[in-house]
């Protein structure tokens, strides 16, 4: 069975469209995330974002009048977004990646394209506490800087990650 996942990059889009984008992150973001992510980051990732990238699907319309909202229209299957660090020049933040389809792969490199064609020389990301995870981070190139405890955050513990960027 064949899918066909659009995805969109998120910076040159309309107003509108970042809205609608925002909205669905919102939205459908912790299924997304497969609930590992508090929803509470996920919404505050969505709304400081500087760009990244969406993978999406065409719900069905069977037996429906054309869906025009652009929520109840597409089902979110895998997100990235970017913030261009501010205070380490030369360093693109990976904010949050998640993916519903094995695409967190895809997304990262071009995120890393990204960065490369903007010059950055490195990038960063926070990582979750699941050894999986880290070893799939690693497998890309990533690696843990510092681990993060902090009984203020959501999370008990988080992993500084960083890949330094062939420019």
């Amino acid at each position: 069975m064949e899918h066909n996942y659009e995805v969109r990059y998120i910076d040159a889009a309309t107003e509108e469209d970042i809205q609608d984008i925002k909205k669905i992150i919102k939205e459908q973001g912790d299924k997304t995330c497969n609930s590992k992510i508090n929803t509470v980051a996920i919404n505050s990732y969505a709304k400081s974002f500087n760009f990244g990238w969406i993978s999406l699907t065409e719900k069905a319309q069977i037996g429906r009048r054309s869906i025009k909202n652009f929520v109840d229209k597409y089902l979110l299957r895998a997100f990235l977004l970017c913030v261009c660090n501010n205070n380490t020049p030369g360093t693109l933040q990976i904010e949050i990646v998640c993916s519903t389809i094995k695409s967190g792969k895809f997304l990262i490199s071009l995120a890393e394209d990204k960065a490369i064609s903007m010059k950055f020389k490195r990038i960063i990301l926070y990582a979750l506490p699941d050894q999986k995870l880290i070893n799939w981070y690693k497998s890309l190139g990533f690696e843990p800087i510092l681990q993060i405890n902090d009984s203020k955050s959501i999370y008990d513990k988080l992993f500084f990650m960083e890949k330094l960027l062939k420019t």
